[in-house]
């Protein structure tokens, strides 16, 4: 016996060889190995896999399997002793057996003499007919050319059947039914056959219809034995490929079967045949008549059903004779009944077109009387290049009738889904079904008879397939609208496209229907199919188990399903029935599968009829022609001949030249949409039920479909099972309770001032990145994001699908919020009339009601009215009216009387009801109750006082001069105020108002006070009558602005609602420029947009979903910096300009602000001032300037508790750009120290996390002690403000300015310059105080060099140099740290153990010297570093006058104060 055979052949062939020498390797108790000869298309393929080892062929395109010279390469470098073939390539080759003779290897089949004789077919039909078998008229020869093709077909008469002799598995052979058909396929017959077997040659012989194929599998020894095994039954064919096979044979009575194999063994014995062959008859069952075919001269397909019948092993009996063994004992005898049925990768519904692919799900039968003999697994690819088969699937039973049965439930069992690809699995399985297959009466043509006649296409389940085609659809349209919201969300603007219900045009055999998708839940779907007639509607639920696999419900009738997608194509199949559902692309002609382009009879502009051929392939060695829908004119064709094409590729685009694009390949008319009858009416309980799941999940986000006739049938239900609320109805309102909570626009608590951010900003910057670390949202917001996304079940935040689906959803729910208030509406009114809840829930209803109230007051102030007064007639409870007073937030409504409706009160209605404030109206709030307000108008181009009414002015703005009593300033802090007055074109600008504008900047001047401007303004006027001269007039304005702020004059900005267009440039160039003094308050209610969202929506600009989201504090101006203070509201901006004055009001006559006294003693030690920071090593602020708890000045702590620690405890502090996004390493804070008013500027000394998603050129954290771009501009823009005001003192733990890429590329050279000419202008006493460390660039830019009023403290243990010890070391003094590592003695001796060592010891040496080297060169580097900075230490840098004095912890603020009182004076 053979030790190693070589598998000449791939797939489901080399696999059955390796499971055969398995078995023989374990009875003979010795290892027999196999080769697998593999392409490289094959490089993973199972059979290579398996195989012990494995030989390249190369490319699957050189068609090495008949390249002989490839061949005998392989065979010698496997080392075999025998060649297995199986079937096909080389298998009835006699050359390729007499080349196994000259390598001395073994061929396990017969020799090349009985090959010749039998497996030519031309020759096997001669000798048939020497030993008495029955053949058909035929040629009986070749024909070699055409006409003579012609003229014999004439001779025999038609129908015929076109051969090639080297032939087989249904390849090489054509029916031909007239001279014409044979003239078309007589050269492409022989090219086929050429390409797949090597030989071209071509015979003839008649057509004999209504014939049964039966076989005879023989095997013989050579030594005078043969067996005729078995009879099986091939007669289901399609165009002469067998599909299902059985032995034995249904319609033969056992003495013809007698007869058959006699015949058979004749022939084998005849011409001393030794292996496996097959003898190949026609039986006439009518006449009881046979015809020989052909000798197949090798082992068939089909021969699992032979052995499963007859118990034996036909690869084993091919090996025992082939190693010389004999048949010995009686041939064995049949019993029980097999059927066989293929599996192939090809498409019925694409004339059975090859459609490979990778396998992605591969699920194969198993259990009583089933096996499969497959060569591929899941993950494998189906290569284009060879036969399409999948599997064999093979049913025994004890008779007929129990082996279909067992091959029907295996083939329903069996799941495979091929990315690309398809099979005919549906098919096999509705011809198990079929009357013709069950009773035996099939013949070799009824396949191809009844599918001309357009039977054998099922259409069952078409309804359900199109409706899972279209949820699969749905659902790719859902997954990209979900990427469309997070890129655009990470982008700044999160938005998305979901059409629900939009109707989708697919494809179903030829036929287009329309499918309408919404999605109601989150397993739930609304599908309308229409099919040119009526509208059918189902409810679907799905129940995935894989993502390939799943059950399907529509209207309560449950299928299983399978589908898979790829590029406009959906392969679904439902309860075994297999459907390939398109999107109608109108024209677009795509590529069955993976092919070569072989014939382009068509150029761009041709006409074509339907029907016509456009394009020929060839996939698996088969050609597919491709033809025309419609009536078309070529538009495209990008294909070419020779061009390999994968599956899905667009190789033609048909323009239609008729109305009847729409018409299909076949013509077909649409089916009757065959979904499930939709359950009768059920119970009010099942109703209520279904109500209110549907309701909650339209609340939730899911798909509208009719929110009213939801809700009338949802009441109507349950108004038949009584009036007490139910828990579901509870569920109800607390989810639109949480959505309405999440929607807020406004802070929650407003009285908090680090609360600027509402839930809806947070939800806004949570969608950029889903993570809530990176956003940096508060722990309030957590918990209402927490809660909304846990009624979608989803309770772990870490980023996935199910957050990512849930988050969508919620994102399109509170776009439709209001869309759904309905439902809490009419939940609400119903309870009205109502009997209270049971005890059960009484407790959670009136928390509930509470919680409604207090989310809805404000955006959905009707549910908050209709929540109260459930509340007061269940529980008795009366909660006050909250309403949003746009001046001083929320208020409550304490029921005032009504005034009267003058024009003054129409006045003040009609801006309440733009959400804005009529600016008569701010008046009390700016003078308080002891101030005035001193109203002014423009006369002779200046403003002067008027005594009119309120409400009198005829342009839009109102102008006067305001004074306000303080402590500080008893006589008023006075200033001019200009107004926006929303009532007159939204505060539109036109010569009147920038005429008052540029009075009021002239009269502030004159004055000496600040300029306080209320801004609210729809940007330039526009009208028929004005047009260019207004611009004139806004640049006037702009000038002007430009030159009383130079000339260091302050306008203090309000934006107190909308400003568009020329507001906002006049804002920013009073307040955001450099040179700048005033500051710029904003409210939730405020923004500053150049174009409003309208203009920008009208001209497809990119914008936001309002005007907050365009130039809102939130997430626009409080990050970028411009706005440099947020309050609540417009009472809370007053507060904010009041405490600026309190710090910045010089009056009239004096020279800077006031000082306001304290009662905080001067000499106060800040040690003792608590350090409570989360994480931090500090207690104390003593400590942070302790040798014991801080030696190296290193540890990170809180700087702003070291300014609060420093400035005076009975004056509160005002942060100024609290809200500006990376530029947290400076603080800027209004302060007293010493009753003093100054300018507080802070070095943040702890790392603060980024947030969003970061470069990969900076840092991942703001590092301590640095200042970055936006910290450098803070930091100038703050010393600028203070300059020629008030004092700057200065606490820095500043190491220098970040270098990275990133920094530089984001100007951090120019606003650190920025900083330095700040200090160089800046007027007024600076004190620097160095309380930890001071290094590089900075040291420059806040050197007393700069600037002769800077006093420069150090607190004592502070360092300060050009650059730190560490840096230095590894850097400057790299060279003497090599020479201090390379002289230490540990590194000494270990390198002269090394040059003395031999070969062995060597590696060892070298690594433990390289440990020891790094080891000592970091303790060289630290004392390197420790040297420099002993020398370059504090005290030196006031030896050299760097530094003023240092200073103890305990008289910081002391010195600070005297170093601030002495600049002053």
């Amino acid at each position: 016996m053979f030790s190693r055979v070589a598998i000449v052949n791939r797939g489901e062939a080399a696999m059955r060889l390796i499971h055969a020498v398995r078995d023989l390797s374990a009875e003979l108790g010795r290892r027999v190995e196999t080769v697998a000869l593999h392409t490289d298309a094959d490089r993973e393929a199972t059979f290579v896999r398996e195989a012990d080892l494995a030989i390249p062929l190369g490319p699957a395109s050189a068609r090495p399997y008949l390249d002989h010279a490839v061949l005998e390469r392989a065979l010698v470098d496997s080392g075999a002793d025998a060649a297995w073939v199986g079937w096909g390539f080389v298998a009835e080759d006699p050359a390729f057996a007499e080349l196994c003779d000259k390598l001395g290897i073994t061929f396990v089949g017969p020799d090349a003499e009985a090959m010749r004789r039998l497996g030519d077919k031309i020759g096997a039909k001669l000798l048939a007919e020497e030993v008495g078998v029955p053949v058909a008229p035929w040629s009986r020869g070749e024909v070699a050319t055409l006409e003579e093709a012609l003229r014999v077909g004439e001779d025999i008469g038609y129908p015929l059947m076109l051969k090639a002799t080297a032939g087989g598995g249904g390849r090489g052979i054509r029916k031909v039914d007239s001279a014409e058909e044979l003239s078309e396929c007589y050269e492409r017959t022989r090219l086929e056959a050429e390409r797949a077997f090597g030989s071209g040659a071509v015979f003839l012989e008649r057509l004999v219809t209504g014939a049964r194929h039966v076989e005879v599998q023989v095997i013989a020894d050579g030594q005078g034995t043969a067996w005729a095994l078995g009879v099986r039954d091939c007669s289901v064919q399609r165009r002469n490929q067998k599909i299902i096979e059985e032995s034995a044979s249904p319609v033969l009575e056992p003495d013809q079967v007698a007869e058959l194999k006699a015949s058979a063994e004749r022939l084998a014995v005849a011409v001393d045949y030794r292996g496996a062959c097959t003898v190949e008859f026609l039986y006439h069952p009518g006449e009881r008549l046979f015809a020989f075919l052909e000798v197949n001269t090798r082992l068939q397909v089909e021969h699992p059903i032979t052995e499963a019948t007859t118990g034996t092993d036909l690869v084993r009996l091919q090996l025992h004779v082939a190693g010389g063994g004999a048949l010995d004992g009686s041939r064995p005898v049949e019993s029980g009944h097999a059927v066989e049925a293929r599996l192939n990768a090809e498409d019925p519904d694409r004339d059975f077109a090859p459609a490979p692919g990778r396998i992605t799900r591969l699920v194969l039968p198993a259990g009583p009387g089933v096996r499969v003999d497959t060569g591929v697994s899941e993950g494998d690819t189906i290569p284009p290049d060879f036969d399409s088969m999948i599997a064999k699937i093979i049913a025994v039973g004890a008779d007929r009738d129990q082996a279909l049965a067992r091959l029907r439930r295996a083939m329903a069992d069996t799941t495979v889904v091929i990315e690309g690809g398809a099979t005919n699995k549906s098919f096999v399985l509705d011809l198990l079904d079929r009357p013709e297959v069950i009773d035996g009466t099939a013949d070799t043509g009824w396949i191809d008879r009844v599918r001309a006649e357009g039977d054998l296409v099922t259409d069952r389940h078409s309804a359900i397939a199109l409706a899972a085609a279209g949820i699969d659809a749905y659902q790719d349209a859902e997954d990209a609208s979900r990427e469309q919201l997070l890129a655009t969300a990470r982008g700044g603007y999160p938005q998305v496209r979901h059409d629900a219900g939009a109707p989708l045009a697919l494809k179903l055999r030829g036929v287009s229907y329309r499918v309408s998708v919404a999605r109601t839940g989150a397993q739930r779907f609304r599908v309308d199919i229409s099919g040119g007639g009526e509208t059918r509607t189902a409810d679907v639920e799905i129940e995935r188990f894989d993502v390939h696999s799943g059950r399907i419900s529509v209207n309560g009738r449950g299928f299983r399903f399978v589908a898979a997608t790829h590029g406009p194509a959906h392969l679904v199949e439902i309860d075994g029935v297999a459907h390939r559902i398109s999107r109608d692309e109108g024209g677009v002609v795509r590529s069955p599968a993976p092919a070569l382009v072989v014939a382009t009879p068509l150029a761009v502009g041709d006409e074509v009829e339907s029907g016509d051929p456009v394009l020929v392939l060839e996939s698996m060695k088969m050609e597919t022609v491709l033809r025309a829908p419609f009536r078309a004119r070529v538009r495209e064709c990008p294909a070419a001949v020779g061009n390999q094409v994968e599956t899905g590729a667009p190789l033609l685009r048909l323009e239609p030249l008729t109305d009847d694009a729409e018409t299909s390949e076949t013509s077909a008319e649409p089916v009757e949409i065959d979904l499930p009858e939709r359950p009768k009416a059920d119970s009010a309980v099942v109703r209520v039920e279904r109500g209110l799941r549907e309701l909650r999940d339209l609340l939730l986000g899911f798909d509208p479909t009719d929110r009213r006739a939801l809700l009338t049938d949802y009441l109507t239900a349950r108004a038949e099972l009584g009036a007490r609320p139910c828990a579901g109805e509870l569920d109800l309102l607390a989810v639109f309770a949480d959505l309405a909570e999440l929607a807020r626009d406004k802070p929650r608590d407003e009285s908090d001032p680090a609360g600027a951010h509402s839930p809806r900003e947070h939800f806004h910057r949570y969608l950029q990145s889903l993570d809530l670390d990176r956003s940096g949202v508060s722990v309030g917001f957590q918990a209402v994001l927490s809660t909304v996304l846990a009624h979608h079940g989803v309770t772990d935040l870490e980023r996935g699908p199910e957050l990512e689906t849930a988050v969508l959803r919620t994102f399109l729910a509170l776009q439709r919020l209001s869309d759904d208030v309905v439902v809490a509406t009419e939940l609400l009114t119903r309870f009205l009339g109502a009997p209270p809840p049971d005890e059960s829930l009484r407790e959670r209803c009136e928390l509930l009601l509470e919680r409604l109230v207090e989310a809805t007051r404000t955006r959905f102030p009707e549910v908050a009215s209709l929540a109260r007064d459930v509340l007061r007639q269940w529980f008795s409870r009366e909660l006050p009216r909250i309403t949003r007073d746009p001046i001083s937030g929320e208020r409550e409504d304490a029921g005032e009387p009504e005034q009267p409706l003058d024009d003054y009160r129409k006045k003040v209605l009609r801006a309440a009801r733009r959400g804005t404030v009529y600016p008569y109206e701010l008046i009390g709030l700016l003078t308080g109750p002891d101030g005035t307000f001193v109203e002014h108008d423009l006369r002779d181009g200046a403003l002067e006082p008027v005594e009119r009414p309120r409400g009198g002015n005829d342009a839009g703005l109102v102008t006067g001069v305001v004074t306000t009593p303080t402590a500080l300033h008893p006589e008023g802090v006075k200033r001019v105020v200009l107004l926006g007055d929303p009532t007159r074109s939204l505060g539109a600008l036109a010569e009147p108002e920038c005429a008052r504008v540029v009075a009021a900047i002239d009269l502030a001047e004159q004055m000496g006070v600040p300029l306080e401007w209320f801004a609210l303004s729809a940007g330039a006027r526009i009208s028929m009558t004005s047009g260019t001269e207004t611009m004139d007039w806004i640049s006037v304005v702009l000038k002007r602005i430009i030159t009383f702020t130079q000339g260091g004059g302050e306008i203090n900005v309000v934006v107190a609602g909308i400003n568009v267009g020329a507001q906002p440039y006049w804002n920013a160039e009073a307040t955001m420029l450099m040179h700048t003094k005033g500051i710029l308050v904003m409210t939730p209610d405020s923004a500053m947009v150049l174009t409003g969202k309208q203009s920008l929506d009208f001209s497809g600009g990119v914008s936001a979903e309002d005007n907050f989201g365009i130039g809102g504090y939130d997430r626009v101006m409080g990050p970028n910096g411009q706005a440099q203070y947020w309050a609540p509201h417009l009472a809370g901006a007053r507060d904010v300009l009041m405490a600026h004055y309190e710090h910045t009001y010089i009056a009239p006559g004096e020279t800077a602000p006031r000082s306001a006294g304290t009662t905080d003693p001067a000499d106060r030690d800040i040690c003792d001032f608590p350090h409570e920071i989360d994480g931090s090593d500090f207690t104390r602020v003593g400590q942070i300037f302790s040798p014991e708890h801080n030696p190296d000045r290193k540890k990170p702590f809180d700087i702003r508790t070291v300014m609060r620690a420093v400035s005076d405890q009975d004056h509160q502090v005002l942060e100024r750009w609290a809200g500006m996004a990376d530029a947290d390493t400076a603080v800027v804070q209004d302060a007293h120290v010493g009753g003093h008013p100054v300018c507080l500027l802070g070095i943040e000394s702890r790392s603060v996390p980024r947030q969003g998603f970061l470069p990969t050129d900076g840092p991942d954290a703001y590092t301590a002690g640095t200042l970055f771009p936006l910290s450098s501009k803070k930091t100038a823009r703050a010393i600028n403000a203070a300059s020629g005001n008030r004092p700057l003192v200065v606490l820095a733990n500043l190491s220098g300015f970040d270098g990275s890429p990133e920094s530089m590329r984001k100007l951090q050279l120019e606003y650190g310059a920025e900083i330095g000419r700040a200090i160089v202008n800046f007027d007024g006493p600076i004190v620097f105080c160095v309380i930890s460390r001071y290094h590089g660039g900075a040291f420059v830019v806040f050197s007393k060099a700069l600037n002769p009023n800077m006093t420069v403290l150090a607190v004592e243990g502070s360092y300060a140099s050009v650059i730190g010890g560490a840096p230095a070391a590894a850097v400057v003094f790299a060279r003497d740290v090599r020479d201090r590592t390379t002289a230490d003695p540990r590194v000494a001796k270990l390198q002269d153990q090394l040059a003395a060592a031999d070969d062995a010891e060597r590696d060892a040496l070298t690594a433990q010297l390289d440990d020891v080297r790094s080891a000592v060169r970091a303790e060289k580097l630290g004392e390197v570093a420790a040297e420099f900075d002993r020398i370059h230490s504090i005290e030196r840098a006031v030896e050299m006058g760097s530094v003023d004095a240092i200073i103890s912890p305990a008289e910081l603020r002391s010195r600070i104060i005297a170093a601030v009182e002495r600049g002053a004076n």
